[in-house]
Formats: C-alpha cells, structure tokens, sequence
C-alpha cells in the first residue's frame, strides 16, 4: 500500500494534476452542413402582427394596472 499523506483536518493530500489540466480537449469531429436559405420578410405581415400586438396590451389590464402603480 502507499503511504497516504493526511493533513490535520483529517483531508487526504492529492499530488498535482497539472499533468490532466494541460491535456488537450478532443472534439470529435462532426461534419456539420448548414443550408443557406433566403430569408423573406413579408413587411406588411409583421406590421399587422405588430400592431395587433400593440393594440391588445393598449386594451388589457396588464398595462392599465402597471400604469397605474407608476
């Protein structure tokens, strides 16, 4: 058996691990293949989504209740 250092809090002294921290991390490589697609904005889709959006919190209690409390 090896003579196992114990220090005075009764914790077991461990040698250095500089050796593990200086390995290399391996990424297993990974052949990843991104499709370029175009991306259409439909303008006039957004600003009604928008301002539904909008028009909803104006009516909800949410927003009069937080006005309210500022």
């Amino acid at each position: 058996m090896s003579n196992v250092d114990i220090d005075n809090d009764g914790f077991q002294k461990v040698k250095s691990k500089r050796l593990s921290k200086n390995k290399p991390t391996r990424i297993p490589p990974k052949a990843i293949q991104f499709d370029k697609r175009d991306v259409v904005v439909e303008v006039e889709k957004v600003f009604q989504r928008i301002h539904c959006a909008v028009e909803d919190l104006r009516v909800s209690n949410y927003l009069g209740g937080f006005l309210n409390t500022v």
